[in-house]
């Protein structure tokens, strides 16, 4: 899948982060590095895990790279990604630390990483750029429902950073939380809100997160199921304030941040453990708050939650998952390329300041891979970063925009995606200004990209 035809390997490099056995790469402190000379020694055993003990357990990774540039021919059937004559930089990322896991209740059978691991793959995967020679596309189909969703955190700024640099690129999902009923975005007008969260059996815990409009100022109260009330807290005295019901088990902490350090706004973390069932109603007042100030409520998004936790009355936009909201990747969401209907599951746009995002939908629903057909954001994201792979062999190898960055690509796939007349654009939808087609065949299986470019050339 990964190989060229004489059976020598197109992976450049793999950096494992869980595996301390060997040398880590130059510059880095942990995990092993296995270069493309120890690879193809590998592969000229029998068992070439002997030499390199890789593999991918879960397949989410494999899949998403067979679609962007894998092929293979094998008993007359032929597997062809988007831009299969590429080269890759693999890196497997080290699962979080328990202690990270424990505090955001993930589920036991779900994997979940570290953002300061994957700020270190990019620096790795960055490396690999040779300047107007050649270019690098990052493609990540992981997220988190948590965060400021503005386009402001550590993770994305330094995404942001990376992608100034001439020869970087990177295509990044939008997720699949635009159905999870997993945000709520109101607007105080006088009275106290109250947000219903319905609370399924035997739930392990969720946070949530409110994301107040700087400069105003709000105040919570919670409410359990069984009616037992948490009065609003004197925030001056104290930043954490931990509560147990009395009636019920549930542990709650509640977290007050005045001035969250990368976004200037107010941030109250609200932890709920072993919830009771039932509705749970948090009231939102505004001490302080300019006319018509608007909060944002996110929580722990469905795929890390034991059990379920949901809006009754939920907000389906602005439900893109971080890190999508960075300045400089191209940000997409996911649609049905057999019907042409937007996939329902896919996060939506704007960014909670109002920022364009996401920048165009592609295929991500019944995707064909070498590990069999796969939905979601990451498909999509993957579709694209094959085509971003065709766009910068003509700007950088070609010659014919060698100092181009992820800016530029951005620029570019927003001026050539295709526009569907029934859509106003930008859309929270189908992205800034359009998509990008697949071009399919029968047997259902990618055969090639083919996107409308502003030169007007098909790739």
């Amino acid at each position: 899948m990964f190989r060229y035809s004489d059976g020598s390997s197109r992976i450049l490099a793999i950096w494992d982060q869980t595996d301390q056995s060997g040398q880590p790469p130059e510059g880095f402190a942990y995990g092993s590095l296995y270069t493309q000379e120890q690879i193809n020694e590998a592969l000229r055993l029998e068992d070439p895990h002997e030499r390199i003990p890789q593999r991918d357990e879960i397949g989410h990774g494999t899949a998403m790279a067979s679609i962007a540039a894998g092929s293979r021919i094998d008993g007359g059937i032929t597997f062809t990604g988007a831009a299969p004559d590429a080269l890759f930089v693999v890196v497997k990322l080290k699962p979080a630390k328990q202690y990270l896991r424990d505090y955001y209740l993930v589920r036991d059978d779900e994997p979940a990483y570290s953002s300061d691991d994957i700020m270190f793959a990019i620096k790795f995967v960055r490396q690999f750029v040779v300047p107007f020679v050649r270019p690098v596309v990052m493609c990540m189909g992981l997220g988190t429902s948590l965060g400021s969703h503005n386009g402001s955190s550590s993770l994305m700024d330094y995404m942001e950073y990376t992608m100034r640099y001439s020869g970087m690129a990177a295509a990044v999902s939008g997720g699949n939380e635009g159905s999870a009923a997993g945000h709520f975005r109101a607007a105080l007008t006088g009275e106290a809100k109250a947000v219903e969260i319905r609370v399924s059996e035997n739930m392990r815990g969720f946070i949530a997160e409110l994301w107040g409009e700087s400069p105003s100022v709000f105040q919570i109260s919670v409410r359990s199921p069984g009616g037992e009330v948490i009065p609003e807290t004197n925030f001056r005295i104290s930043s954490e304030v931990n509560y147990t019901f009395v009636y019920e088990k549930t542990r709650l902490t509640i977290t007050y941040i005045p001035n969250e350090r990368n976004t200037e706004d107010e941030l109250i973390v609200m932890r709920f453990v072993a919830p009771s069932p039932g509705v749970w109603t948090i009231y939102v007042r505004g001490e302080r708050v300019l006319p018509n100030a608007t909060f944002d409520i996110w929580m722990t998004q469905r795929q890390f939650q034991s059990g379920e936790a949901f809006f009754l009355t939920p907000t389906p936009e602005t439900t893109l998952t971080m890190p999508s909201y960075a300045d400089g990747v191209v940000t997409t969401t996911s649609y049905d390329s057999s019907t042409g209907g937007f996939y329902f599951a896919s996060g939506q746009g704007f960014g909670r300041d109002g920022g364009i995002k996401p920048d165009l939908a592609a295929p991500g629903v019944g995707i064909s891979t070498i590990v069999g057909p796969y939905t979601g954001g990451a498909m999509a994201a993957a579709v694209t970063a094959g085509a971003i792979l065709q766009l910068m062999q003509w700007c950088v190898p070609e010659g014919n925009a060698p100092y181009v960055s992820g800016r530029g690509i951005v620029g570019y796939l927003r001026r050539g995606a295709r526009e569907e007349s029934d859509n106003v654009y930008p859309s929270r939808q189908w992205g800034a200004y359009g998509n990008i087609v697949s071009s399919w065949q029968g047997d259902g299986k990618i055969k090639g990209l083919c996107w409308f470019s502003p030169m007007k050339k098909l790739l």
